[in-house]
């Protein structure tokens, strides 16, 4: 009797096991799953926002940030081009390049290229060029990337 009852009570004792380890691996997916929604909902809150979801805005919206972040920080925007807009191939997503003519000081530039990195929205410098002008000035081409959920323009026929 003694035998049996070890044995039973070991068999209690790994079904308890096993229910601690099922709801522990339970709870570790339901941790696991609401940190991917909270990095898609930071992914997310940082593509580029444009009103009424128009995506023909997209090229503007770009150009209204790079331009308000160097005007608060102290760089000149001479021109600005048309900004390109590259759909993926679902046509769900868009990339927006800015490129843009400026001129600054060093400290005016860098603190520029901070908050460009900085910005609520995901933006990324792809392309900097810089040439030294007269005094401390600095001249140069800048480009930025920056990714929208809306899909692309109609015409848009580019793709990645």
């Amino acid at each position: 009797k003694a035998h049996y009852t070890h044995y039973q009570q070991r068999i209690q004792g790994l079904q308890r096991d096993i229910t601690f380890y099922r709801q522990f691996k339970k709870d570790e997916w339901q941790e696991h799953y609401q940190q991917v929604l909270q990095e898609r909902d930071n992914f997310k809150a940082r593509l580029i926002q444009v009103q009424d979801n128009n995506p023909q805005l997209l090229g503007v919206t770009m150009q209204g940030l790079l331009k308000g972040l160097a005007r608060n920080t102290g760089v000149s925007v001479a021109t600005s081009e048309v900004p390109e807009l590259t759909g993926n191939r679902t046509q769900e997503w868009t990339l927006v390049t800015q490129a843009l003519e400026f001129s600054a000081n060093a400290n005016s530039l860098m603190n520029f290229l901070q908050a460009v990195n900085n910005a609520r929205e995901y933006l990324a410098v792809v392309k900097l060029e810089v040439r030294v002008s007269s005094g401390n000035m600095l001249r140069g081409t800048i480009k930025v990337t920056g990714f929208s959920n809306l899909p692309p323009p109609e015409k848009l026929v580019e793709s990645f």
